[in-house]
Order: C-alpha cells, then structure tokens, then sequence
C-alpha cells in the first residue's frame, strides 16, 4: 500500500509538458526519475491527503525512504485526462513504474501499473497536488 502511495505521487506527475499542469507534471516526473524526493514534494500542497488518509509529512518521508531503496526509477503514463474547473483541475491516468532495486533494498517489485485521480489546485497562481486516489491494476 505504501508503495502504491509513492508510484502514484511520481506518476501524477509523470503526464508531461505544455500547460502550468502538464509543466508541474512534467517537473515531478523528472524529479522522480532523478530520485530527488524533496523535489517532488516541493509540488505537494501543505494539505495534502492521499486516499489511506496519509499526510504531506507521511508522504516525503515515504517518498525519501522509496527512492533510496531504487538505483533507477523510470515512468510511463498513459491515457491521460484533464478536466479543469476554474482554479481546480482532476486528473486521470495509468501509469507504468519500473525500476532497480538496490541490493539493500530486498524484495521491492521492479514493475507495477496503477490507475489513479488526483486533484491539483492553483494557489497563488501555482498549481499543487491537493489530494491522490489510486489502485493497482491493469489496462487489459
């Protein structure tokens, strides 16, 4: 589950550019694959909840302590939807995570796909993930 927590928070970010959302995606998504987690969680809002409930705090602990266990992390995402709504805006899609694990790191997966929602909001004409759904899965 907190694996899923950390795969959806670098795949929202993972959309790529144009827009100020695809922009903040983009970012996160070469932050993630940088393993830089202090980075990604520059793009968390202060109240940020994740669907089990987890705080911002719980989040960027998770996120450093995932992205020490990887050598590589790499995303791909797919079938990406963007619906905006004044200074909100949802966001739907798959994504796929790979990566090597560090030998110190035990039994962490090297794949996964999840389908996850994701709200971000504009404050002070910045946009930040406000709140993340998500769920393992396949696209078949």
């Amino acid at each position: 589950m907190k694996r899923s927590v950390t795969v959806l928070l670098l795949a929202v970010t993972a959309c790529g550019g144009g827009d100020p959302i695809r922009e903040l995606i983009g970012e996160v998504e070469m932050a993630a694959e940088s393993r830089d987690a202090s980075a990604v969680a520059e793009h968390l809002a202060d109240t940020f909840r994740g669907s089990s409930g987890m705080t911002r705090s719980e989040v960027v602990s998770l996120l450093k302590r995932f992205m020490l266990a990887y050598e590589t992390v790499a995303l791909e995402v797919f079938d990406v939807e963007i619906e905006r709504a004044g200074d909100r805006a949802q966001v739907r899609c798959w994504v796929e995570f790979s990566g090597q694990a560090r030998r110190i790191a035990g039994l962490m997966p090297p794949a996964a796909v999840y389908r996850f929602e994701a709200t971000l909001a504009q404050a002070n004409g910045r946009w930040q993930l406000t709140e993340a759904d998500w769920k393992a899965g396949r696209t078949n």
